[in-house]
């Protein structure tokens, strides 16, 4: 909306509870997206993180635990946030493995496939928890050929389980910390 000076050269304007109101002095840019368009390329983004399939994604009701978290640069969720160079989870214990990152489900899914984004892990198992014992199923090494975004894999055969974990025994290209940007789950 537009204000023009009274008679006296002033502005008034009144404003609602909450309100707020933006004045320019310099006549507005043309040719500007709407707030509208905006906000639609946002939510256009934000559905995009959700790959298909993947079992592990922040609105499948997964929770997140770690074996220790760095006090800064660490966040256990954004692991599962669908961002794969983005914050994710930094362990507390330089240089000293295991490490272990854990995924659990309120309810056991088949898992079969696990893509992990991380340019610090060198070797990890894919451990899934069968009669309260934590049981390999799967191994990720780290091919230093690879493409830097190219995700550690392993594929296995199908089960059912309500936790997952990965279980770090080595770092690659001198990195003393494990980080683990992104962590997906497959039915297979």
């Amino acid at each position: 909306r537009q204000l023009s000076p009274d008679a006296g050269g002033a502005y008034r304007d009144t404003f609602a509870p909450y309100a707020a109101h933006i004045y320019m002095s310099k006549p507005v840019r043309t040719g500007l997206p709407t707030l509208a368009a905006v906000q639609a390329e946002i939510e256009q983004a934000d559905a995009a993180r959700k790959k298909p399939g993947n079992l592990a994604f922040e609105d499948s009701g997964v929770q997140v635990t770690v074996s220790s978290s760095a006090q800064f640069g660490s966040s256990i969720m954004a692991a599962v946030d669908g961002v794969l160079d983005g914050q994710g989870w930094k362990d507390h214990t330089p240089k000293t493995y295991p490490d272990w990152l854990a995924l659990s489900w309120p309810r056991p899914l088949d898992a079969g496939r696990v893509a992990l984004y991380s340019r610090s892990i060198g070797e990890a198992e894919v451990q899934v928890r069968a009669n309260g014992e934590w049981k390999t199923v799967g191994r990720l090494r780290a091919d230093e050929s690879a493409e830097k975004r190219a995700p550690l894999t392993a594929a296995f055969t199908p089960v059912r389980t309500d936790s997952l974990r990965v279980l770090v025994s080595a770092g690659r290209n001198g990195k003393e910390q494990t980080e683990i940007s992104e962590i997906e789950v497959y039915a297979k």
